[in-house]
Parts: structure tokens; C-alpha cells; sequence
């Protein structure tokens, strides 16, 4: 029988009855034309265009045998499964698959072969030739979630089982900084080969995301992009809600290293934050703060940052975003020494021996107050030596002149008088003030 494309009608000539019998490639039931003994017919309605990477629907029909009937369709290569059904009533029967063609710039040709066996042992055959057009790469970001606790899950998926690796990166104020990564096929990124479509390379990542304020919490977009040498490239964003990594008692200050554990020398975050005050002292116009430490600690110049971590230092966000309105400037006194804020370092303290300490004073300019908790400012530290090293505040500093002691940890509301949280102890659950530094 010759091949049958869809829409088409076939003629066909019964056997020792006159005249013809018409029937539809494509919705008519031919069981009526159904007779034991007589050869079987087998037709091939072929899809009209097929592209690499793409799905068909392939009809095969057929006329005259005695059900039921088994039914195969070989597709030389070019499709991504054959078909065979067995116990078939009647036909048509449909095969929807996947095309394959890996080229990218040229047609690939392949030849079919479909049979149809009628339960008496009787058969019949087609066949013939077609072309599947080249493939068009894509490269897909797909299945982005949050699982609401700083992890966003995503994948990268090329349909190209040859393409080149995909670069991947993923950006957002809220996300922390991913370098690119190369998407490859390695035990931790695995080719997926039993995927939909089948053939596709697939590679599973994890994005770690962190709160801008790691004390009341934000939310923010996500951003991950894909590219490839072939130039395909794609971008998919997420917007993710977090809560503040730590919960600071009502009241209270606190010097949080992001890191606990570091190698000598290097890098750490630390923000001092506050809970949130009572409405009867709220801060408003100033903000003093001796923050202390294990000598063998270092301020890292040019590391301060108002507010939380993160952004332009400049930027008064934290603390200071939650003023009504929120302050235009700073006033900065001179306590630094003759560098000015350059000049900050870590201090002996004379009353306590082995501890060291650095003082910071904020004015808020043309701004409101505030009872809300949040990052006062950041700043980061490193340890020159291996140790333990625990952070915390020092309220008051005995006067050298002997005039009394002097604030050292305090704020102020209306001006008039210095306001002391109720608890600068720095120890609370949950909440990390150590640094464990090794070699």
C-alpha cells in the first residue's frame, strides 16, 4: 500500500466484490471493511514536518484480516521509540514520539517500516522514506523553587546530548554571590538521559540565599542566567521571602560573626545589632558602641558599613531604613585619631586585660526614631593568630581624669539623656558570638 498522508482518502478494491470502498486515513472506522482471508492493506499517514527535539504523531492503517491485530512501526533512527501494540481491535492506531536529529544545520534522512499481523497469521506491509529537520538548540532553566528556609533550587537543561557545557551564575541582592559554575556531566551533575524530552542533558543546582537584614528578614529576586558557546542563553527569577537569620531579645545588643569558624587571617563579617526598644525610649539622635574582643583581632580597613552588610557602605539600610523618616546623613565625631574613620583600629583596654576594644559613635542626621530591631552597622575582622575569639560590649569606661565614668555603650533619644540597653551581655540562644580561628 502506498504511503497515506493525514487527511488523505485510499481507495481500495475488495476482493471478489465490485466497485470501491472509501475510507478515511484519519477518522473512519474501517472494521466494516474487515475479511478474513484477504490480504492485509497497511497504510502510513507520515506528520507533514518533524524537527530534531520536537514530537510527532505518526498513524499507521489498515484494511482486511481477522482481529485481533499486532501492530509495529519501525522508524529507522530517526524516532526516539518504535511502536508495537498488540491485540489491536481495529485500526487506526496513533505513536506519538520524539524526533532525532542531532545536526544542527542539516536535514537527516531515515526509512520506516510498519506491519500489521492479523490473528490468523496473515500480514502486511508499508514503508518508506522521510527527513527530519536539524535540531534547534535551546538551553532551559526550569523548575525554580524556594524551599522558604535561603535554599533556591534549580535546573539547566540543553537538548543538545552533544552541545556544549552551559555557564551558570545567579545574581540578587538577596542571594549570596555565586561565581559562574560550569555545567558538565560529572557524579555531581549527571547527564539525565530519561527525561521529556529523552536525550536532554540536565544539571541540578542549589543557590544559597541570606536576608540583606539578618534581623527582621526582606525579600528580594533572584536572578540565574545560562549560556553556552553556541550562543544560547537563558535567565529565570525567582522572588524569595526570608526571615532573619537571628532573633535578638527585646532591648538588647548584639556583635554577630556571619562565619564562626575562619583560617588565620581571614575575613570576617560581623554586624552589631539591636532588638527592639521600649516605646518610652526609642533612639533617635545618637549611638555609642565599644565593641570587644580576644586581642589577636584586627579591624579590616575600609570595612565599615552603616547598617546591614552588604551595598554601598554609605547605604542606611538595617537599623536606620526603619527611622521615620530615615536619616539623610551622619555626623561621624572625631574619636578615630588624626586618620579620621580611616583611623579605626582595636584598642587594649586597660581594665581588661587580654580584651581589646573598638569605639564607634553615630549621630543620624535630619531623621526620626525608631523602636524597631535591626543592624546598626557592619564591619568585618580578621585574627592573626589561631584561638578562640569572643565578641561583646563594654558599658562604661572609668575616666581617666577621674570625673567618673564615661558611656561607652549607650544611645540617646531626645538628647537629654544616655538611654543603656537593658542587656549588652551578648550570649543569647541561638545567636553565635565566637570565632573559632585555626591555622
Amino acid at each position: 500500500m502506498s504511503e497515506l498522508r493525514a487527511g488523505t482518502r485510499m481507495a481500495v478494491r475488495l476482493m471478489g466484490t465490485a466497485g470501491l470502498f472509501l475510507i478515511s486515513c484519519a477518522t473512519e472506522n474501517v472494521g466494516e471493511a474487515l475479511r478474513p482471508g484477504i490480504p492485509i492493506d497497511v497504510g502510513v499517514s507520515v506528520p507533514d514536518s518533524m524537527r530534531g527535539g520536537e514530537q510527532a504523531t505518526w498513524q499507521v492503517l489498515w484494511v482486511h484480516g481477522t482481529p485481533p491485530y499486532t501492530v509495529t512501526l519501525e522508524l529507522g533512527g530517526g524516532g526516539w521509540e518504535d511502536f508495537e501494540q498488540a491485540a489491536a481491535d481495529s485500526g487506526p492506531v496513533n505513536h506519538e514520539t520524539w524526533m532525532v536529529n542531532d545536526s544542527i544545520t542539516a536535514e537527516a534522512q531515515y526509512k520506516y517500516t510498519a506491519t500489521v499481523t492479523d490473528a490468523a497469521g496473515a500480514s502486511g506491509t508499508a514503508s518508506g522514506s522521510y527527513s527530519v529537520a536539524p535540531l534547534i538548540p535551546v538551553l532551559e532553566i526550569t523548575g525554580m523553587s524556594h524551599d522558604g528556609q535561603g535554599l533556591v533550587f534549580f535546573s539547566v537543561a540543553s537538548n543538545h546530548p552533544d552541545g556544549p557545557d552551559a555557564t551558570v551564575s545567579a545574581t540578587g541582592g538577596i542571594a549570596v554571590p555565586q561565581p559562574p559554575v560550569e555545567a558538565h556531566d560529572s557524579p555531581d551533575t549527571p547527564t539525565v538521559e530519561q527525561h521529556d524530552p529523552p536525550g536532554v542533558r540536565q544539571w541540578d543546582f542549589v543557590v544559597p540565599c541570606r536576608p540583606l537584614d539578618i534581623i527582621d528578614g526582606n525579600s528580594g529576586t533572584v536572578t540565574v542566567s545560562a549560556a553556552d558557546s553556541w550562543g544560547n542563553a537563558a535567565s529565570e527569577s525567582i522572588d524569595v521571602a526570608l526571615a532573619g537569620l537571628y532573633e535578638i531579645p527585646f532591648h538588647s545588643l548584639a556583635a554577630i560573626p556571619l562565619k564562626t569558624r575562619a583560617r588565620v587571617g581571614e575575613e570576617v563579617t560581623v554586624v552589631v545589632a539591636c532588638g527592639d526598644f521600649p516605646a518610652d525610649r526609642p533612639l533617635r539622635l545618637l549611638v555609642g558602641v565599644r565593641l570587644t574582643a580576644d586581642s589577636g583581632v584586627e579591624y579590616v580597613p575600609n570595612s565599615l558599613n552603616f547598617g546591614a552588610p552588604g551595598g554601598p557602605w554609605h547605604d542606611f539600610d538595617g537599623l536606620w531604613d526603619t527611622m521615620d523618616p530615615p536619616p539623610e546623613w551622619f555626623i561621624l565625631p572625631d574619636i578615630f585619631g588624626p586618620d579620621g574613620i580611616d583611623g579605626i583600629a582595636f584598642f587594649d583596654l586597660s581594665d581588661r586585660p587580654g580584651r581589646v576594644g573598638l569605639d564607634f559613635v553615630l549621630i543620624p542626621a535630619e531623621g526620626g526614631d525608631t523602636t524597631r530591631s535591626g543592624a546598626l552597622y557592619s564591619l568585618r575582622l580578621r585574627c592573626e593568630k589561631p584561638g578562640l575569639y569572643r565578641l561583646g560590649f563594654q558599658q562604661l569606661d572609668p575616666e581617666p581624669l577621674g570625673l567618673g565614668d564615661a558611656s561607652r555603650t549607650y544611645y540617646q533619644g531626645d538628647g537629654l539623656s544616655h538611654y543603656f540597653w537593658a542587656d549588652i551581655s551578648n550570649n543569647y540562644p541561638d545567636v553565635p558570638n565566637t570565632i573559632t580561628v585555626t591555622e
